[in-house]
């Protein structure tokens, strides 16, 4: 398997926010900067999807919404200042779980993709969260947060 940051969970962005929060300021890296969304049950339905069904030696990877880190501060920590830091060295701006050079080695698995099969389809561009087609609104984050939160505890 092979997924990104657990919402959440311990290293999420969103526990770290909260924290930044009681200063009333919280920093961003850049403001272009996205990430997969992914909540502590959607890695259990990962691990059982694979633990039943994927294929030996190939690598599943989930099919993910993707959030704007300036639209999940804003759903997080609403009324937080936000201080923009710069990126760091090594840090990335989004989040690639199917890179360019994996691309033609990947194939769709019943909702989630899979890299390894003999005879791959292929898909056609690296499958990160910059180009997934579409990110979830501050109401949608807002709407997904309790139950992402709840999960990671």
């Amino acid at each position: 398997m092979r997924y990104g940051n657990v919402t959440g969970s311990r290293g999420s962005l969103v526990p770290m926010l909260l924290e930044q929060a009681k200063t009333g300021t919280v920093t961003l890296t850049d403001e272009r900067m996205t990430r997969f969304w992914m909540t502590l049950g959607d890695a259990v339905r990962l691990v059982r999807r694979a633990a039943e069904g994927a294929p030996p030696g190939t690598t599943l990877i989930p099919d993910l919404p993707a959030v704007r880190i300036p639209d999940l501060i804003a759903a997080v920590v609403p009324n937080a200042k936000v201080r923009t830091i710069g990126i760091r060295a090594s840090e990335k701006l989004h989040e690639c779980l199917i890179s360019e050079d994996e691309a033609p080695y990947a194939d769709r698995l019943g909702g989630n993709y899979i890299l390894g099969l003999p005879k791959a389809q292929g898909i056609s561009e690296r499958y990160a969260s910059d180009n997934r087609g579409g990110f979830l609104t501050i109401a949608e984050i807002r709407d997904r947060l309790p139950q992402a939160m709840a999960e990671a505890e």
